[in-house]
C-alpha cells in the first residue's frame, strides 16, 4: 500500500533531524535578511575624477591658392590587372605564380631595353 505525501509530510522526525531542519531554516533566513540590508558600494577604481579645463578656441584660416592637384589614381602604384594587360601588349611570357614586384621589373626592362 502506498502511503500519500500528506501523510509522510507530518509524519514524526526523529529530535536530530528536527534540530538539523530547525538550523538550515535559520541559516537561510540570516542570508535573506543580509541580502536584504547589504548595500552595494562601487568599486573606487572605476571612478575616475576630471577636473574641467578651460581651452580658449582660437581659429585661424589661411587662403592657400591651389596650383596642382595631385591625382592619387596617377601617382599610385599600378595594379596587377595593368600590370597584366601592359605585359600582353608587350608581349612578355608570365603566369600566375609571377609577383607584382617581378611582373612590374619585366615591363620596366621592356620598355627600356
Amino acid at each position: 500500500m502506498i502511503k500519500s505525501a500528506a501523510i509522510i509530510k507530518n509524519a514524526p522526525r526523529a529530535e536530530w533531524r528536527e534540530v538539523r531542519l530547525a538550523k538550515k531554516k535559520a541559516k537561510k533566513q540570516a542570508q535573506i535578511e543580509r541580502k536584504a540590508i547589504k548595500v552595494h558600494f562601487p568599486s573606487p577604481m572605476n571612478v575616475r575624477v576630471r577636473e574641467p579645463v578651460a581651452v580658449e578656441v582660437v581659429e585661424v584660416f589661411e587662403i592657400v591658392e591651389v596650383t596642382e592637384v595631385a591625382d592619387p589614381i596617377i601617382d599610385s602604384a599600378p595594379t596587377r590587372e595593368e600590370m597584366t594587360i601592359k605585359a600582353r601588349e608587350l608581349g612578355i611570357k608570365f603566369d600566375g605564380r609571377t609577383s607584382d614586384k617581378k611582373l612590374s621589373l619585366l615591363i620596366a626592362t621592356a620598355l627600356g631595353g
